[in-house]
């Protein structure tokens, strides 16, 4: 069994470096009820994300927005998160899914038609489809 996602699949928010701050973007994102909400820290190493993905967990536990981490599912299992989303160059999808776990949800970034009948091979929660950069 795979990752929960809601029916409706909603917005997709990413957090990278909120000038108000990631508990501040989350509280206002969980209020709204936002499907999602992905921390996507590039520059930072794990223990400094560590702390703001804890936060992130506290902030999106038992609400209806879904926690994603990007790029890091040893993370996402360290810290209860509800998914983590993985680029093309990260931990391969069947490594990542036994870290998180059957229950988490799993996401891809695709940049060609290629990647994209790649992915969807492998049968996961959602796609990105196209570079998203900056987010």
């Amino acid at each position: 069994m795979q990752g929960v996602v809601p029916s409706s699949f909603g917005f997709y928010g990413i957090l990278t470096g909120p000038l108000r701050g990631y508990a501040y973007c989350t509280e206002i994102l969980v209020a709204h009820e936002i499907a999602f909400v992905q921390l996507r820290v590039k520059d930072l190493a794990r223990e400094e994300i560590r702390p703001i993905a804890r936060t992130m967990r506290r902030l999106t536990e038992g609400t209806k927005t879904r926690f994603i981490i990007n790029d890091d599912p040893t993370l996402a299992g360290e810290t209860a998160a509800d998914g983590v989303h993985i680029g093309q160059t990260d931990m391969p999808f069947s490594a990542a899914r036994s870290v998180v776990g059957d229950a988490a949800i799993i996401g891809i970034s695709t940049h060609s038609e290629e990647q994209v009948r790649a992915a969807c091979e492998l049968n996961p929660d959602y796609i990105g489809v196209g570079p998203v950069y900056p987010t």
